[in-house]
């Protein structure tokens, strides 16, 4: 008779949940350039970010322009300032990437706001 191989060894399986990386709050939203509000320029910059797994923004690029470089980068200045609650994968930590439109858009000039006498 022979003897029986030694059991495999099975790693433990994480349990737990699973999402993408999650804006913590508090994050102070981008500024509008002064030069960018005198033209009435306008758009929405999409900023791929990568997510530590501390919730740190490890780095930033423009994965598609709002047609104005300025605004282009106030939402990169922004997001490399941001704060996440990272990705999880079975309950774990985990860096990520996340694809974040950050829109600029000016309101309405109204008579009080724009102080024209009533």
């Amino acid at each position: 008779m022979e003897p029986k191989p030694a059991p495999v060894p099975v790693p433990p399986v994480a349990t737990g949940p699973s999402r993408g990386p999650t804006l913590a709050e508090g994050n102070a939203p981008a500024e509008y350039p002064i030069a960018s509000r005198r033209r009435n320029e306008q758009g929405t910059a999409l900023v791929r970010a990568r997510v530590g797994i501390d919730g740190s923004v490890e780095r930033v690029e423009l994965a598609q322009s709002s047609g104005s470089a300025q605004l282009d980068e106030s939402a990169l200045a922004a997001v490399r300032g941001w704060r996440f609650l990272p990705a999880l994968e079975r309950g774990t930590p985990v860096a990520s990437e996340v694809d974040l439109p950050v829109v600029f858009r000016l309101r309405p000039r109204t008579a009080a706001s724009s102080g024209a006498a009533h």
